[in-house]
């Protein structure tokens, strides 16, 4: 298995257990969904409990989806998976400002270690071209980040796809170093 961590924080972001579909040479998008919070979800699946007599009358509405109980907490799975926090909220001023921050440590990080010059200008090409896609759907995406508190670490955006139902990851591809495990 590889896990891909951020490559200016170290922090574990995503891993190649997930369908990941390459965008410009430079982003990732990776389906994921929604999972319960707590792992000690004891979820009834019993055929029509709730006519079960011996059942009380407040789990009768829970064991037939009818609610009456608790809500489950969820979680995207690779949020839940790579523990990402929250990176609050984001406007497109602010991501725009973040993206400008990112991009340009990102470029500084190549030179330093002397990467292939066709590398760089692939991701320059690339993320001007993301760059202008993401400040276009920042408003609707909920942002992420590794536990590193970087303010200018990587952001890793949630949106949904076209069906309105499927979660997806947006993930800078260049922003990543390999880790076999």
């Amino acid at each position: 298995m590889i896990i891909y961590k951020d490559l200016l924080t170290g922090d574990e972001i995503i891993s190649d257990t997930y369908k990941i579909k390459e965008v410009d040479e430079v982003i990732w998008e990776v389906d994921t969904k929604s999972v319960p919070l707590n792992d000690d979800l004891d979820i009834n699946i019993g055929a029509n409990a709730s006519e079960d007599p011996n059942l009380p009358e407040e789990e009768k509405g829970l064991a037939s989806g009818g609610g009456g109980g608790e809500q489950i907490e969820t979680a995207y799975e690779i949020v839940k998976a790579f523990q990402l926090e929250d990176a609050g909220p984001y406007d497109k001023a602010m991501y725009k400002k973040h993206l400008k921050e990112y991009i340009e440590r990102l470029k500084k990080h190549f030179i330093e270690h002397e990467d292939d010059k066709e590398k760089i200008r692939t991701f320059l090409a690339g993320a001007a071209k993301q760059s202008k896609r993401l400040l276009g759907i920042v408003g609707n995406c909920e942002l992420f980040k590794g536990q590193t508190d970087d303010e200018s670490s990587m952001r890793v955006l949630i949106d949904f796809r076209e069906d309105g139902v499927t979660p997806y990851a947006i993930i800078w591809k260049h922003g990543l170093q390999e880790m076999k495990v």
